[in-house]
């Protein structure tokens, strides 16, 4: 009897668990998305601009869980532009994993009202990569509690 009180324990503690991920997921993912949104229907215009520097760096980022979780570096861009909006001068900074020559020409997206406001090509791919990890979470959430409810109906 008392594995089993054990494993009702262990379960329902499983299920906190990843309830909390899923809500911490779902939250970062919907705040992404929200940013995203913001930045595509402000910038509605756009111009021709030219990379000036695009410095390489590298983001630790840790992968996989438990004993087998490892720490990786990811290799990123600095990248700043120049262009031009109404013959004044403005730069667009980003921070992104594509890599660009100096010198190349890129679109850069921005604000009318607000040209400092902008954004480099077509960066925001973030939020549908973090889709099926978003997916995932409620999964493992569904499944843990399934397994609770299980354990506690034997």
């Amino acid at each position: 009897m008392a594995r089993r009180k054990t494993s009702r324990i262990s379960y329902a503690f499983m299920a906190v668990i990843t309830m909390v991920l899923a809500i911490m997921t779902t939250v970062g993912y919907f705040r992404m998305r929200d940013r995203e949104e913001e930045y595509i229907n402000r910038c509605t215009a756009w111009a021709e601009g030219t990379v000036e520097h695009s410095q390489e760096y590298y983001r630790k980022e840790k992968r996989g869980s438990g004993r087998h979780a490892r720490t990786v570096d990811i290799k990123y861009y600095k990248t700043t532009a120049d262009f031009e909006v109404n013959g004044r001068s403005y730069q667009a900074f980003q921070d992104d994993r594509e890599a660009y020559s100096d010198g190349e020409q890129v679109r850069i997206f921005y604000d009318p009202a607000d040209p400092t406001f902008c954004y480099i090509n077509n960066v925001f791919r973030q939020s549908k990569s973090r889709l099926p990890m978003l997916l995932a979470e409620w999964g493992m959430f569904i499944i843990t509690v399934l397994l609770f409810v299980f354990y506690r109906k034997n």
